[in-house]
């Protein structure tokens, strides 16, 4: 392999990197944007005197959208609802709970201010989110980290491209700890491989790699 071949990989790689990172961002942009906006209307419909059907319809279409990215600040246990039972219950979404409560005007101000207080903790955690990100997006090791990443995904980026693998199995498979340490290890490896390939070349690369094979056997 010629040390060009093995640039041109390592920057595809970077690249590569780069394009998900960004990706990532825009995702990132437009789920606060949605959170922003959905907050910004579910207080105009607990402020109304008047019941708001429009408004409140705009809320329930999504509201399972809004329950799923609050994630478990949206969820919260339920208590029976006389204070001398204080027998905890199944746990409940906020969200998808309080709107219909709202509509017949059920719903106590204590838990409306509840769901803003969810969303606004969401909000926050975004704000660490963009901090992150901005850090992500100017380091070079960073974006082959990443790169090598979504490489090692593609196998099952395939599946859910055909069907055959549900989004959120995929991202819940890139967060595990065992992958994260996994990818990382290949990048490392990868780098210092396409490292010693550039400086001494492909042929001396084999040698080497063949004389620590054989130094590690018992």
């Amino acid at each position: 392999m010629s040390r060009l071949a093995v640039l041109l990989i390592l920057a595809g790689v970077v690249l590569v990197g780069l394009i998900s990172l960004l990706a990532q961002r825009l995702r990132w942009r437009k789920e606060k944007r949605f959170a922003e906006t959905y907050l910004s209307k579910f207080r105009q419909l607990a402020e109304r005197g008047t019941f708001d059907a429009a408004l409140y319809d705009w809320l329930v279409l999504r509201s399972a959208r809004m329950q799923a990215q609050l994630g478990p600040l949206g969820v919260v246990e339920a208590y029976a609802a006389t204070p001398y039972l204080p027998a905890s219950l199944p746990t409940e979404a906020l969200i998808v709970t309080t709107l219909p409560e709202m509509r017949s005007g059920r719903a106590r101000p204590e838990r409306i201010a509840r769901c803003e207080e969810a969303m606004m903790q969401y909000l926050g955690t975004q704000e660490d989110q963009r901090a992150h990100h901005n850090r992500q997006l100017v380091n070079p090791l960073i974006w082959l980290g990443e790169g090598v990443r979504v490489g090692l995904l593609l196998p099952l980026l395939a599946l859910h491209w055909l069907g055959l693998f549900q989004e959120s199995s995929v991202r819940r498979f890139a967060r595990h700890t065992l992958f994260r340490l996994f990818s990382g290890l290949v990048a490392v490896l990868g780098t210092v491989a396409a490292v010693l390939i550039l400086v001494y070349g492909w042929d001396r690369f084999v040698e080497l790699v063949a004389a620590w094979t054989a130094w590690m056997r018992p």
